[in-house]
């Protein structure tokens, strides 16, 4: 076994090799501890590294760095790094091309005379909102809930309007920007087309844009407005002119557009809501064109007063009233106030159409449908004139139309059917005598076709008047029908009922198949004596009677044909004056046919059937509901 010695050193050495430590140079000594193999291995070399270039250990330590990271750290560079990408690769507005130039406070005036008239306004630090981000609803209190896809916009567009050169276009990129503008020169507003998004105008407490000039365009802008009173959202004044397409005014104020003084609007597929008050508004001599528009949640949708025009194309007014019985879908009034509309369409609207002050209306081609009103009538006219041609009026409630205090209308080529109380009624009391002039029209399924009262006259030529409860009623002083060419059939009552001292001619015409046809007085009233003159007429098929007078009521009767029904042609009262000339034909008539059935004949036949009984219950409700037409008061 070798022996060794450890120097003070810290070295061991064999002292048979080196008489000295070959570390130290220290003499070895006898007592040094002695270590034997087997019990202690040997110190294994010290190994010198090799010397490593700077990067190379720097590049170690990041690596292993990056070895030690947790998992969580991983994930949000992986997140940071896509978001970089996004906000890279994100689609950005073109350049302008070449004439453009976006307008600076550091551009010169030599630059300025140089650029065209377009005023590009490009956005690079916000991205596109989401295009299918939907226009906010209103609350009740006209705020609004603005997605989260519209950015602010960046560019302060009331200094770029300011800047803009006469005839200019300035061009928005998406986004919400603040109100209060003022455009005082011809000037074009766009929504940029080539960016997705909405353009949005947001005010509160005043106006989103005020337009002084003629020559404005504003075209795919939003514009919501906060307020009270009738602080408008746009509005044109003073001989101003403005066109918006493809634009939309939301506002909490009582009024959403206004055009005065003299200003013209027009407008092509925009729409216009407020839910506290007038979506449009029209006034002193100032000229409206609405295509393809909407009107829709107002109290009232459109209001034309103060010898205004406005035109309507292919528009639509839908959800008007908002429980406000005082609402209206349309108020014209006022001396020379014109509104004329076609191919428009009215639907779900809980209030009408008014017309008053000598202001006119004119629809053509039109459609009202499912309108219950709360006011007298769907359309009423009052000291106004109205011509409706080719135009429906379906399940209108309570009446279709209402022709008062001396108001006229001409109706051609018109449908009314279903409505709930009247078709048209024509006439109010303690009023001037109103006059209708009827002419190719149908009403059908109504609870009164035809309604003329308080000294009223209406001309009715080659229409129908069918299925009604009542065909057409004629009553009090003055009240008068010229019937010609005119169907009356197959009403569940009366086709034609005239008294109370009206007065009725009808010239060949069908009185067919109605339950009772045509009547002149009420039966044992002799208070509600009538004049009814029938010539040249057909009647037949009626179940109770053909026509028929009561007491002290007349029936003339002039070159008429009745089918083959001797004991139903003609009914009459005691005291009630019937004439019938020779030109009439009263088939297989026997003594019997122009006798008046006795009350004991008549109760008695009645009351053998409890059907019976029950539609005289409903002839008499019927009756009710007629009388209290009389009973409408005006509004003021």
């Amino acid at each position: 076994m070798t022996s060794r010695v450890r120097c003070s050193c810290g070295r061991v050495y064999d002292p048979q090799k080196h008489i000295t430590c070959p570390d130290c140079g220290a003499e070895s000594a006898v007592e040094s501890v002695v270590v034997a193999e087997k019990i202690k291995p040997p110190v294994p070399p010290s190994i010198e590294p090799e010397p490593k270039r700077e990067d190379q250990g720097k590049g170690g330590s990041f690596s292993q760095l990056l070895k030690r990271l947790p998992w969580p750290v991983w994930g949000g560079v992986a997140f940071l790094i896509l978001v970089a990408l996004a906000f890279a690769l994100r689609p950005r507005p073109p350049v302008p091309v070449a004439g453009e130039s976006s307008p600076s406070p550091s551009v010169t005036e030599k630059t300025k005379e140089q650029k065209s008239d377009v005023v590009s306004v490009h956005q690079e630090t916000s991205p596109s909102p989401n295009p299918s981000a939907t226009m906010p609803p209103f609350t009740p209190s006209g705020g609004y809930t603005i997605p989260p896809s519209i950015v602010t916009g960046g560019v302060n567009l009331g200094e770029l309007i300011a800047n803009a050169k006469p005839g200019g276009t300035v061009t928005v990129p998406a986004g919400i920007y603040p109100g209060g503008l003022m455009v005082d020169r011809p000037l074009h507003i766009v929504g940029d087309p080539r960016a997705s998004g909405q353009v949005v105008i947001q005010s509160e407490g005043k106006e989103c844009l005020s337009v002084r000039s003629k020559g404005v365009s504003v075209q795919n802008i939003q514009f919501w407005c906060k307020g009270i009173g009738d602080l408008p959202a746009v509005s044109a004044a003073d001989g101003a002119e403005l066109e918006m397409e493809g634009c939309k005014i939301q506002s909490g104020s009582g009024l959403g557009l206004s055009v005065s003084g003299n200003a013209s609007l027009k407008t092509l597929g925009s729409t216009f809501t407020t839910t506290k008050g007038i979506a449009v508004l029209v006034k002193q001599q100032a000229h409206a064109n609405f295509a393809q528009s909407s009107f829709s949640d107002a109290q009232i949708g459109l209001g034309v007063v103060g010898a205004a025009t406005a035109e309507l194309h292919s528009c639509a007014f839908e959800g008007l009233g908002n429980g406000d019985k005082d609402g209206a879908i349309m108020v014209v009034l006022g001396e020379k106030t014109q509104v004329t509309g076609d191919d428009c369409h009215f639907t779900n609207n809980t209030v009408g159409i008014g017309v008053r002050e000598n202001a006119s209306l004119t629809l053509t081609n039109c459609t009202f449908k499912g309108n219950p009103t709360e006011s007298i009538g769907l359309i009423v006219l009052r000291e106004a004139q109205a011509t409706i041609r080719k135009t429906s009026l379906i399940d209108s409630s309570p009446h279709a139309i209402e022709v008062m205090s001396g108001a006229a209308l001409t109706l051609d080529e018109t449908s009314i059917s279903g409505s709930r109380a009247g078709g048209l009624v024509v006439g109010e009391r303690n009023a001037s005598p109103a006059h209708a002039d009827v002419k190719h029209s149908r009403f059908n399924r109504n609870a009164i076709g035809i309604g003329i009262v308080a000294g009223s006259s209406v001309d009715i030529d080659d229409s129908e008047c069918s299925e009604n409860n009542e065909g057409i009623i004629v009553m009090e002083q003055g009240s008068r029908l010229k019937l010609k060419k005119t169907a009356i059939v197959l009403n569940r009552d009366h086709g034609l009922q005239v008294y109370a001292n009206a007065e009725a001619t009808a010239v060949d015409s069908d009185i067919r198949n109605n339950a009772r046809g045509a009547l002149s007085g009420v039966p044992h009233k002799a208070a509600q004596r009538a004049v009814l003159t029938l010539e040249d007429c057909r009647i037949g098929g009626n179940q109770v009677f053909g026509v028929g007078a009561c007491t002290q009521s007349e029936l003339i009767l002039n070159g008429c044909t009745f089918a083959e029904d001797s004991k139903k042609n003609v009914y009459r009262e005691n005291g009630a004056v019937v004439r019938i000339d020779k030109g009439s034909d009263l088939i297989s008539a026997s003594e019997d046919s122009t006798a008046t059935p006795s009350p004991e004949a008549t109760a008695k036949s009645k009351s053998t059937s409890k059907h019976a009984t029950k539609k005289r219950q409903e002839q008499d409700t019927t009756r009710e509901q007629i009388s209290r037409i009389m009973k409408w008061i005006p509004r003021p």
